[in-house]
């Protein structure tokens, strides 16, 4: 249709003006076109600013074309759940890529497929309760424990949290966590608490001269090395 022709064509300017190359932006609408034959509810034109979108955040256009798929997937599924949210999913998916930058899983296909396939089973679970930009809201403001944090914790506990609280309380309530029990930022009444559960090391807590805990050392708080990288 002319409607259709004209998003095309605006598509393709503001793929120019990204800095796209034209060989690039030929093959993003081959790929467009190829991905929309396979996903009806997917236009061509969509596909092609998600293309340029991703190719804003990863940095190259051969990444953004191995990663297109499986989140052009993802897409189909949230779109299934969700049909009335079409216009409202597309910006949902912009910040879900942001999201996926943050964690640091765009630039290994196979983790992001997982990460994908992992997503997906969660929003075909919590349905209406669980959206895709949660995810991007929690790796946002769960700052550090968003790379501290493993892979199944992120894709099966996190999930849980998010449809709960929302993607921005679980990001902060994940930081928070992290800050104390990572960080050791905690108040005296906190540090004296864990002491009494048993799960601070004796020999680096720090007391006052009367015997009172007051803090402690970095690494005293048993259990701390899991929320470490790695």
């Amino acid at each position: 249709s002319v409607v259709d022709a004209a998003d095309r064509g605006h598509e393709i300017a503001r793929q120019r003006a990204s800095g796209m190359t034209g060989q690039e932006i030929k093959e993003s609408e081959e790929l467009a076109n190829d991905l929309s034959s396979r996903y009806k509810s997917l236009t061509a034109t969509s596909l092609m600013h998600l293309t340029r979108n991703i190719r804003s955040v990863v940095g190259h256009f051969e990444e953004a074309k191995q990663i297109l798929d499986p989140l052009a997937k993802l897409r189909v599924i949230a779109e299934g759940a969700h049909p009335e949210r079409a216009e409202e999913l597309e910006r949902d998916f912009d910040q879900l890529t942001k999201g996926m930058e943050i964690k640091g899983v765009t630039q290994s296909l196979p983790k992001f497929v997982h990460y994908m396939d992992g997503m997906a089973k969660a929003l075909n679970v919590f349905g209406d309760t669980l959206r895709p930009t949660d995810y991007y809201e929690m790796f946002k403001y769960g700052r550090a424990a968003t790379t501290a944090l493993s892979d199944d914790f992120m894709l099966k506990t996190a999930p849980t949290l998010a449809q709960e609280l929302g993607g921005s309380s679980a990001g902060k309530a994940l930081s928070s966590f992290y800050t104390q029990f990572g960080g050791g930022k905690m108040s005296n009444k906190a540090v004296a608490q864990l002491q009494q559960y048993g799960l601070l090391d004796p020999k680096k807590v720090i007391k006052t001269k009367t015997g009172n805990v007051k803090g402690v050392l970095p690494g005293g708080i048993l259990g701390s090395e899991y929320l470490q990288p790695g």
